[in-house]
């Protein structure tokens, strides 16, 4: 799954330059933000010089050609899912884990309070690992990579 970094909820695009064209791809670089702190696609993305800029691959539906300045759209939906998929899972999973801790803790003579943490922080922890392997299964559908919507500036 590539998204590209800075992406904003409300309009979905993001602007930045052609470094490659691929086949029916492009790479294109956009400045990083700090939305890229929390995505679970960011491994995917390459940082470039400092970590000012990142390189994200888009389908590239305009022909786009390197060099060009070109808006770069993600389908409001595919966002979403991304979203409840690396910020929600980690937190019903630290939340399940925590309550399942306080009621088996005392029969498996534990520390109730203890045993939650442990299995609160195991289950969030757990919930990573999945989220990665769901992260690079998504990574090779279409339908969750950037689109090169129109070229603003031709290069």
């Amino acid at each position: 799954m590539v998204i590209p970094i800075g992406f904003c909820i409300k309009m979905n695009t993001e602007e930045g330059i052609v470094t490659k064209v691929e086949g029916h791809n492009a790479l294109v670089m956009v400045a990083r933000s700090e939305m890229c702190d929390g995505c679970g696609s960011r491994g995917v993305c390459h940082t470039l010089g400092g970590g000012k800029n990142m390189e994200a691959e888009a389908i590239n539906t305009v022909q786009a050609k390197v060099g060009d300045r070109v808006q770069l759209s993600i389908k409001p939906g595919v966002l979403w899912k991304i979203s409840l998929l690396f910020y929600m899972i980690p937190v019903i999973a630290l939340v399940s884990g925590a309550l399942i801790g306080i009621e088996i803790g005392p029969r498996l003579k534990f520390d109730p309070e203890l045993f939650s943490a442990f299995l609160g922080i195991s289950f969030a922890a757990l919930s990573y690992i999945i989220i990665r392997f769901i992260a690079n299964r998504l990574k090779e559908k279409k339908d969750f990579m950037p689109e090169v919507v129109r070229v603003v500036n031709p290069g």
